[in-house]
């Protein structure tokens, strides 16, 4: 068995991919998780492509993980 991806860039490309498939799951565009996050749209690009040096923050996750930018109606 390989060994688990460690580095930050697989991680961020993993937690991105997990918010975007959140966000669709919700129904969701962009732009509601930009303005629950009080950013531009092509910030929460980057993060969920885990581009362009965008982080997410933990607080950005916890923000987004109680609206319903990133949840179910």
């Amino acid at each position: 068995m390989p060994p688990e991806p460690t580095s930050p860039t697989v991680h961020r490309r993993q937690l991105g991919r997990e918010l975007r498939q959140l966000r669709q799951a919700a129904g969701k565009e962009i732009e509601d998780a930009a303005q629950t996050l009080g950013c531009h749209r092509s910030r929460v690009s980057r993060i969920e492509n885990g581009r362009g040096g965008a982080v997410a923050k933990p607080q950005d996750v916890k923000t987004c993980s109680r609206s319903t930018a990133w949840t179910t109606p």
